[in-house]
């Protein structure tokens, strides 16, 4: 059966087409412009369910509104479903419902002691059990985030992001220092919060990579046991099969 879990960000909202589980097609649309890009439509007359994870409450009842125009469509909420999901350890009912399904897929699909380190609007680290508790984490602030923060703040970021691996650690303009002091906290940083997670939790802890800017930066974070950028739509996916 084919379905489509969509995933509400601050930044974007995430579609993911799938067909007999597989994901097919992921197509990502900007949450601000979601009303005057309705591209995503093209996917409702091929679907038959489709499950919605958000942390925009405007935005989850707009797509809502727009799905129950098809009625032949089944439209389910994760904050309405029971979750074989133990977060009773978190403040109740404010864990993100990306986390939620993230730390599901990693708990149901993989059956493995997981660290979900989510490159996304936010930089977010998940920890789930393989007996399905979850533990906590950490948010962070996000990478491009960071950049976009500064730009506003001081006019140093007027050029197009580029990337490079070593850190220059004598910057000499502003410019300059905040792209190589954003690229310390992505290689030090996380690497060694991550190295500080391992050795609290255990060796057989496996991290999982995903998130929007996973594809830029997994290559250079180290010990990333599994590299799976869409995680939380594959969770949602997982958690439709199983109502």
């Amino acid at each position: 059966m084919n379905s489509l879990a969509c995933d509400i960000g601050n930044s974007f909202v995430k579609f993911g087409f799938f067909r007999n589980n597989n994901l097919i097609i992921v197509m990502p649309v900007a949450t601000q412009g979601l009303k005057e890009n309705k591209s995503y439509l093209f996917f409702l007359d091929k679907v038959k369910r489709v499950i919605i994870s958000s942390v925009v409450k405007e935005v989850k009842n707009y797509l809502i509104k727009e799905f129950k125009k098809n009625k032949e469509i089944e439209i389910y909420n994760l904050s309405d479903l029971e979750l074989d999901l133990d977060i009773s350890l978190y403040e109740k009912n404010k864990l993100g419902e990306d986390r939620i399904a993230a730390c599901y897929y990693v708990y149901k699909f993989y059956k493995k002691n997981g660290i979900v380190v989510d490159l996304g609007s936010g930089t977010t680290i998940s920890c789930v059990k393989k007996d399905g508790i979850f533990l906590g984490g950490l948010i962070l602030p996000g990478i491009f985030t960071s950049y976009y923060f500064l730009n506003r703040i001081k006019d140093i970021m007027k050029e197009d992001f580029v990337f490079h691996k070593e850190i220059n650690y004598l910057a000499r303009s502003p410019k300059e220092g905040v792209r190589e002091g954003i690229k310390f906290f992505v290689f030090e940083g996380l690497n060694y919060l991550l190295k500080c997670y391992k050795k609290s939790l255990g060796k057989d802890f496996k991290i999982f990579l995903t998130g929007g800017l996973s594809f830029l930066f997994y290559r250079h974070l180290k010990g990333i046991d599994y590299f799976e950028p869409y995680l939380t739509l594959k969770g949602l996916n997982l958690l439709l099969n199983n109502i």
